[in-house]
């Protein structure tokens, strides 16, 4: 369950963020596994917005976090690379983003059973170039 509140930010005037027009506050309590959740977070935000537009906004963000954020880093070790050459990086991020369509467009939620198929059945993705 989430609960999100919107406070107006009308007198909080901080030098490092001039445009804060409100603070929101989200509590998730939840089960992950067996064991209870609770969380708190808390945002800020340029516009005043209502608490659904918020909720929707904070779940597109994590949405994409979890769906590409997070896949090329744990299954593609993207923050560990030692490429330092902005382009390269540029590149190879491009590369894993066509890499996670592909899988997706054969079906797979996950990348890593993408992977694992792939690894059993490589002559079927080559029977799809002739």
């Amino acid at each position: 369950m989430r609960k999100i509140s919107v406070f107006k930010a009308e007198k909080i005037k901080h030098k490092n963020y001039p445009h804060i027009q409100s603070n929101i506050l989200v509590e998730r309590t939840g089960l992950r596994g067996n064991k209870k959740s609770e969380e708190t977070l808390y945002y800020i935000s340029s516009k005043v917005l209502p608490s659904k537009k918020i909720a929707a906004k904070i779940r597109g963000h994590w949405l994409i976090e979890n769906q590409v954020h997070w896949v090329k880093d744990v299954i593609f070790n993207e923050d560990k690379s030692k490429i330092r050459e902005l382009q390269a990086a540029r590149n190879l991020s491009l590369l894993y983003t066509i890499i996670m369509n592909v899988y997706r467009s054969f079906g797979f939620d996950s990348i890593k059973q993408g992977i694992y198929w792939l690894g059993n059945n490589w002559e079927k993705i080559l029977a799809f170039s002739t």
